[in-house]
């Protein structure tokens, strides 16, 4: 699938015969299937090291989600370089890092965006003990929280060779989306990934290949 750098750029509402919306589509057929069948709800993004495209993809797919009325959430589990906000230009001066540190409700946090049945949680204001914050059992409760609220909540989460955040998201959540980027991810990089992934084999639902030509 080819990557684009915006949202607007890389899927039209009214697009609906291009290779890149029709890839979209077929990704989020397979990840409508893996998941009804086990009724996972939260599904994490996750990618070997920085810059293979998961957060254009979860954006793409929400929409998609959206489009198929359901209410969709995009959580942003990146808490010490997060990208959401900037993508759907909305401020992040509260989010997923105001609610774990209990300074906020998901309620008041979570913003709606000019997509119909498309919400997005930031990631709130930078934190400095990301990891300490991610393993804190106020995660698990927000999210169950959050669950009950919306059909599907697609998170972003940091990549897999930098910190230990995207292993401690993995925990919580119901499904496991594998992002690699052609000619960037290394095979080495891809390996250590995976290995990374192992203790949660059975959550995985796949892969997907990004900026192939």
């Amino acid at each position: 699938m080819r990557r684009n750098n915006t949202l607007s750029s890389s899927l039209h509402p009214n697009d609906y015969e291009t290779p890149i919306t029709e890839a979209y589509r077929t990704i989020r057929t397979a990840i409508k299937f893996a998941a009804e069948d086990q009724s996972r709800k939260v599904l994490l993004f996750c990618s070997s090291i920085p810059g293979e495209g998961k957060t254009s993809i979860i954006a793409n797919l929400g929409r998609l989600f959206a489009q198929d009325h359901k209410a969709v959430l995009l959580l942003d589990g990146d808490l010490r370089r997060p990208h959401l906000h900037s993508l759907f230009a909305l401020n992040n001066r509260t989010g997923l890092s105001s609610i774990l540190l209990g300074y906020s409700n998901p309620e008041e946090s979570v913003q709606s965006t000019q997509i119909p049945n498309l919400s997005v949680l930031t990631a709130g204001p930078i934190q400095p003990n990301a990891a300490e914050l991610l393993g804190s059992p106020r995660l698990e409760e927000t999210l169950s929280l959050l669950k009950d609220a919306y059909d599907i909540i697609l998170v972003d989460a940091p990549s897999l060779l930098t910190v230990s955040d995207a292993q401690l998201l993995a925990q919580v959540a119901d499904g496991i989306v594998l992002v690699i980027r052609s000619q960037v991810t290394h095979k080495e990089q891809l390996i250590k990934a995976q290995q990374f992934l192992e203790p949660f084999r059975p959550k995985v639902l796949g892969a997907i290949l990004n900026d192939r030509s």
